[in-house]
């Protein structure tokens, strides 16, 4: 992944750890909340309608989509 990417996982991940290595990695990140829904819901619709492509990290496949800006 290029650098600068917005990286999202669920409230799982969510841990001070994670978050600090993926800053150092030089990236962004956004963590969903249980029943926090709406506020990423334009988020999830992205994803769900955009072309996945496989990213492995720690020997652990994972989808992600690559978009040129954020949407509004």
């Amino acid at each position: 992944m290029e650098k600068g990417a917005l990286l999202i996982f669920d409230c799982r991940a969510n841990t001070k750890k994670n978050k600090e290595k993926i800053l150092e990695k030089g990236y962004h990140y956004l963590t969903l909340k249980p029943k926090k829904k709406s506020v990423y819901e334009k988020y999830i619709k992205m994803f769900s309608e955009s072309k996945k492509e496989k990213v492995v990290a720690n020997g652990i496949e994972h989808e992600c989509v690559k978009r040129g800006k954020r949407p509004t």
